[in-house]
């Protein structure tokens, strides 16, 4: 399986996290600023193009009554934007209260918002990236290496 590249896409700030090799594990990567749009871009592709990523999980807030919010449509148009920008499969996740658990998981190490206040996008992004590798079946393990 090759690496899998997790997005966070917020107005502002956009976090970025990676898995390992294996599949298994998830690491918070990066924040970078959201707009423009341009240098976002460029950031994607150089991370992509640096650890041979096998495809892209994107987090989309839909929430616990799958509801489509102003947000969720945000997110999908970018998700349009990458299908459009990346030669490698996009899938979706549910990333509803990433945030939170985020901040939560800081709390339980002894660390205040501010403290992890510039590196909670990427946290948020490890954890959903997370909770998708412990979903995705040996099968798909396999057709992402083949990317």
């Amino acid at each position: 399986m090759k690496s899998l590249l997790s997005i966070d896409f917020g107005d502002k700030r956009t976090g970025f996290a990676k898995s390992d090799e294996l599949g298994l594990l998830a690491h918070p990567h990066s924040v970078f600023k959201t707009h423009p749009y341009g240098k976002l871009l460029v950031h994607m592709k150089s991370i992509v193009e640096e650890f041979n990523m096998g495809g892209i999980v994107l987090g989309v807030p839909y929430g616990e009554s799958e509801r489509i919010t102003k947000q969720t449509e945000k997110v999908l148009r970018f998700k349009a934007k990458l299908e459009n920008d990346f030669d490698i499969p996009v899938y979706e996740i549910d990333e509803s209260y990433s945030s939170k658990m985020a901040l939560d998981m800081a709390h339980q190490r002894g660390q205040n918002f501010k403290q992890i206040k510039k590196d909670i996008d990427a946290q948020a992004a490890a954890i959903f990236l997370q909770d998708f590798l412990d979903r995705v079946t040996p099968q798909q393990k396999e057709e992402i290496g083949e990317c």
